[in-house]
């Protein structure tokens, strides 16, 4: 659409000496780093619950903490197409989170509100 000189990568295609291109490319590669950061909390966070209590310490969490990324880097390096089937699972989990778990939601809060049995 644009011709055969644009580049496949949108930051590619950008100015090479200017502040505000360098800006856009670093945080293009934040972007991703703070994400997966908050997606990973609530699971380290339940894992952490897991633990005794005696074993909760600070360098316990950073060892557990640590392990999960380093897990999942390992897996995504090792399964082939892994950004691929993420997608996959991506989008199947969001067609459920944004279709089906509203309707059961609602299904539960009316049972309990109205007395339904047969729901």
């Amino acid at each position: 659409m644009f011709g055969e000189a644009t580049e496949s990568q949108f930051t590619l295609n950008l100015p090479d000496n200017s502040v505000i291109s360098k800006i856009a490319v670093w945080t293009t590669v934040a972007n991703p780093i703070t994400k997966y950061a908050l997606t990973i909390i609530p699971l380290a966070m339940s894992l952490e619950e897991l633990l005794p209590p005696n074993q909760q310490k600070y360098s316990t969490i950073i060892m557990l903490r640590s392990s999960l990324v380093i897990s999942t880097l390992l897996i995504a390096l090792s399964v082939p197409f892994f950004g691929l089937v993420m997608a996959l699972v991506g989008s199947l989990f969001a067609m459920l989170v944004t279709y089906i778990l509203p309707c059961a939601c609602f299904l539960a809060i009316l049972k309990t509100k109205v007395g339904w049995h047969q729901v």
